[in-house]
């Protein structure tokens, strides 16, 4: 019976109710980001984290439906920045081709908190669209760090075909950058 106490705490772990979220409910927690003390920001990422995870739990819940409701929730003024930070991550986890053309106007908008999370994001989409948007963004950003952060998130994907776009960033003879560069290349061989 060794098993027993294994069992009860597995027991212990499990999902509660699930249910759908609702705007009303994502909006609630978003506006809890606002808040000035630090434990009650806490416990929005919490939440939103609870939220999402139970709502897109494979075969239980609707991710495309929670997608919706996150795009809608970044777009709304009236969601606060640090939430619509969180709120990116989130979508990083099971986010697909229907939140790139969202990411990327955040991507290329003037908040850099905020372009750094859509870039993190769309790294993690297994979608050519992805790709093509971070391709873009590194195209017209004279920032190095965020070439550094752009490059870097092409060799993450390994896409062989953001190799042009990128080596026309050799002429920076940048040695960080170079390196970078080669991870992308070795996409192809390895």
């Amino acid at each position: 019976m060794k098993l027993s106490p294994i069992l009860i705490l597995l027991g212990g772990l499990s999902v509660g109710h699930l249910h759908a979220l609702e705007s009303a409910e994502l909006a609630a927690v978003a506006k809890r980001f606002a808040s000035p003390s630090g434990d009650e920001q806490y416990e929005a990422r919490a939440d939103l984290n609870r939220l999402v995870a139970q709502s897109t739990l494979p075969g239980k819940g609707d991710p495309a439906a929670v997608t919706k409701l996150l795009v809608a929730a970044i777009e709304s003024p009236d969601t606060p920045k640090e939430a619509v930070k969180y709120i990116l991550r989130s979508l990083s986890r099971f986010a697909t081709a229907d939140v790139v053309a969202p990411l990327t106007r955040i991507l290329n908008g003037p908040d850099a908190m905020l372009r750094e999370e859509a870039r993190e994001t769309l790294s993690w989409i297994a979608d050519p669209k992805a790709t093509t948007a971070l391709e873009a963004a590194l195209a017209k950003t004279t920032d190095k760090r965020e070439k550094t952060s752009l490059i870097a998130a092409l060799a993450t994907r390994k896409s062989a075909s953001s190799v042009p776009v990128v080596a026309s960033i050799l002429r920076d003879a940048d040695p960080e950058l170079a390196a970078l560069i080669q991870r992308i290349g070795q996409a192809e061989m390895g």
